[in-house]
C-alpha cells in the first residue's frame, strides 16, 4: 500500500525510533532485541487514521517476544538484573469494559468464572473479539490447544460456554452491535503500553520491553512499572488491573 508521509506518520515513526534508540543502549541478556516496528491494520478501510492495531513487534525467530514466559523469567536479564513481567489482566476485555463505561467485575481475575477453566473462558472471549461476534463453533486450533493442556472439553460446546460466559460477563452480548473490533482494542492497548514505556524511560530511566499486554522490566522496577501501566490506562479513562509475574 502507498503511504502518505504526513505529520502523523512522521510522529509515529519518530516515537518508535526513540524507543529503539533507548533500548539499543541497554544490555538484554539471554535474549535478542533487534528493534521494534509498529504494525497497524485495516489500512484499506475508509477514513483509516492510524488507529487500528499498532502493536510493537520485535521481528525475528530469536526475538525475546517469541520466548515462552517461563524461559524469559528464568534466563533473561536487563542490564544484568533478573526480569519480571507486569501483565494486564484480560487486556482487551478490560478495555471493552472501559469503552462501554462499565466498572470491572469485583473478582481479581476477570476470566475467573465458576464451572469453567480459565483458559476456556479466555479462548471463548478471544474468539469473540477476533470475529466481532459471539462464536458458535470452536476453531479447531483453539480446541486442540485446550485439549493439549489437559482441559476436559466434554460437552462444552462453544454455544454452551458462551451462555455461561455471558451470564457472568453480560457485556459480551453487546459486542455484535458495538461497532468495535479486535483492531480497536489492540490500538488502545498499544497506546497505553507505549505511554507506560515512555514514562518509565523519561521519568525513571527504566528500560521496558513490550509483551503486547504487559511489560518486561528489571525486577527492581516491578512496582513502578505497575503504577505506570495503570496510570497510562487511567489517562485513557480505562480501568486496568495488573499482575506481577516472577520466576518461581
Amino acid at each position: 500500500m502507498k503511504i502518505e508521509r504526513d505529520t502523523t506518520v512522521y510522529r509515529l515513526e519518530q516515537q518508535v525510533k526513540q524507543i529503539n534508540s533507548y533500548l539499543d543502549k541497554q544490555q538484554l541478556g539471554g535474549a535478542i532485541f533487534c528493534g521494534y516496528h509498529r504494525v497497524f491494520n485495516m489500512g484499506d478501510i475508509p477514513l483509516f487514521n492510524w488507529d487500528k492495531g499498532g502493536r510493537l513487534n520485535c521481528p525475528g525467530q530469536d526475538s525475546y517476544q517469541r520466548l515462552k514466559k517461563q524461559q524469559r523469567l528464568t534466563t533473561v536479564t536487563i542490564n544484568g538484573e533478573p526480569v519480571v513481567e507486569v501483565d494486564i489482566n484480560a487486556s482487551y476485555l478490560s478495555i471493552y469494559y472501559g469503552i462501554l463505561g462499565r466498572p470491572l467485575p469485583k473478582r481479581d481475575d476477570i476470566y475467573d468464572i465458576p464451572g469453567l477453566h480459565r483458559d476456556t473462558v479466555k479462548a471463548w472471549i478471544t474468539a469473540a473479539f477476533g470475529n466481532n461476534k459471539l462464536p458458535i463453533r470452536w476453531p479447531s486450533a483453539a480446541k486442540t490447544k485446550l485439549l493439549d493442556k489437559g482441559i476436559c472439553m466434554s460437552g462444552l460446546t462453544m454455544t454452551k460456554v458462551g451462555k455461561i460466559v455471558c451470564e457472568h460477563i453480560p457485556i459480551m452480548e453487546l459486542l455484535p452491535d458495538s461497532g468495535l473490533t479486535w483492531a480497536d482494542f489492540m490500538y488502545t492497548e498499544s497506546c497505553a503500553i507505549i505511554a507506560a514505556m515512555e514514562s518509565l524511560r523519561d521519568n525513571h530511566d527504566i528500560p521496558a520491553y513490550s509483551m503486547h499486554d504487559g511489560l518486561m522490566v528489571p525486577v527492581s522496577a516491578c512496582h513502578t512499572t505497575a503504577r505506570e501501566i495503570i496510570r497510562a490506562f487511567r489517562d485513557l479513562d480505562l480501568p486496568c488491573r495488573v499482575k506481577i509475574e516472577r520466576n518461581n
